[in-house]
């Protein structure tokens, strides 16, 4: 008897004290979030998540490799720049190592995700994350949580951001676009995510992470129409992964042209290659980080030929059809690439203009897809199979 009055005590003591721990955390839930203050790097706000609980609501972002858990709430003003960076730090002696930091617009009951950090360098495993393009005086709401739902105290502060020229589209940087191969030198530290562009296809990214770090750069097309743009390392830069996306059009109104994440299975650098483009007009370069946020210094290397006979030191792609006259149906043999899962099927007329375009998968064995030209009138077109920086191309008549 004494022995289950001692278990039965203990248990109250330990319901008693999980509900106590539980209780002293006002900021459990977005409503209690603690204000943080702007600009606090030198006095940072200690707090934890120890005794936290999982928020019902908003559903957590996919972030990093953990789900959402013991989460604790924070708020911060915007300032009047618009612009502010949110992170976590360590505090001695805690359990706690590692975090997820998510940040959230609008109001309680109604929050908008504006992206999430997981480790904001490679050997850094506390998150920091910039938001651009806010509401001066308006609120951000900030959710933290530790990795594996570890408990633990951390320290939290919250600053004024200063932004890169080229964190949205119209401070593109402009790359050289002289025929020659350039590299100009970037980086992605302290770039944000850039909203309202056309999102890159699935089929290309290796990552289902929200981008939250991209930057801009811009090129002319030159008379040939070919570009041809890569990412390379610089050595003991934390980003050691991007992807990477051309586009077509205005900053207002964006059209996708390529897009690539790994340019091999050991080679997690990106690059695209566009062509037939309309010489003069501009090409939209967009990078970012493949892996979790990560961000740091990166080369931009990007050759321009002034004509089709320069060399662009690009691999060829087989490229064959199943019937060439065609009538109604393109059916084309899709050729198989241990280092790409996707490319992008284009067919042109004989100005040049892109009147089909299709994102395929390239499975394991080779494949077969097909193009409806029904509604195309007859003549000769260009089929063109693009992925990274190799191509393929056959001429097709529809009769």
């Amino acid at each position: 008897m004494q022995k289950k009055i001692l278990r039965s005590t203990l248990a109250c003591l330990l319901v008693g004290t999980a509900l106590s721990a539980r209780a002293q955390l006002v900021n459990d839930e977005p409503a209690g979030a603690i204000p943080v203050p702007l600009d606090s790097a030198r006095s940072p706000l200690l707090t934890t998540t120890a005794g936290a609980t999982a928020s019902a609501a908003p559903a957590p972002q996919p972030c990093g490799t953990t789900a959402a858990g013991k989460d604790t709430w924070y708020s911060v003003q915007v300032p009047a720049s618009g612009a502010v960076t949110v992170t976590t730090a360590a505090v001695a002696g805690s359990p706690l190592t590692d975090t997820v930091l998510e940040v959230f617009a609008g109001s309680i009951g109604s929050l908008i995700p504006l992206g999430c950090n997981d480790d904001y360098t490679a050997g850094h495993h506390f998150s920091s994350m910039t938001v651009v393009g806010q509401p001066a005086g308006s609120t951000l709401y900030v959710r933290v949580y530790g990795f594996g739902n570890v408990g633990g105290a951390f320290s939290l502060h919250a600053a004024t951001a200063a932004l890169l020229a080229n964190d949205e589209i119209s401070g593109a940087i402009p790359l050289p676009a002289d025929g020659q191969y350039s590299v100009v030198a970037a980086t992605n530290a302290g770039a944000s995510a850039t909203a309202g562009v056309p999102a890159p296809q699935a089929a290309c990214l290796q990552s289902t992470a929200p981008i939250s770090n991209d930057v801009w750069f811009s090129l002319v097309v030159p008379v040939s129409g070919h570009v041809a743009v890569r990412t390379s390392p610089v050595v003991g830069s934390e980003l050691s992964d991007t992807a990477l996306m051309l586009y077509s059009g205005t900053p207002e109104k964006l059209t996708q042209l390529a897009c690539n994440d790994d340019l091999g299975p050991n080679n997690f650098y990106s690059g695209a290659l566009a062509s037939g483009l309309t010489p003069g007009s501009t090409v939209y370069v967009r990078v970012w980080s493949a892996q979790y946020s990560l961000t740091g210094a990166f080369n931009v290397c990007v050759l321009t030929p002034a004509t089709m006979t320069a060399p662009m030191n690009v691999a060829k792609l087989p490229l064959l059809v199943s019937a060439n006259p065609v009538h109604e149906s393109l059916s084309v043999k899709l050729p198989t690439l241990a280092d790409q899962r996707s490319a992008q099927l284009s067919l042109r007329n004989s100005a040049g203009q892109v009147v089909k375009l299709r994102l395929v998968s390239l499975k394991a064995r080779e494949g077969e897809t097909s193009l409806d030209v029904s509604d195309l009138p007859a003549g000769i077109y260009s089929l063109r199979l693009q992925t990274g920086l190799s191509i393929g191309t056959h001429k097709v008549v529809i009769e």
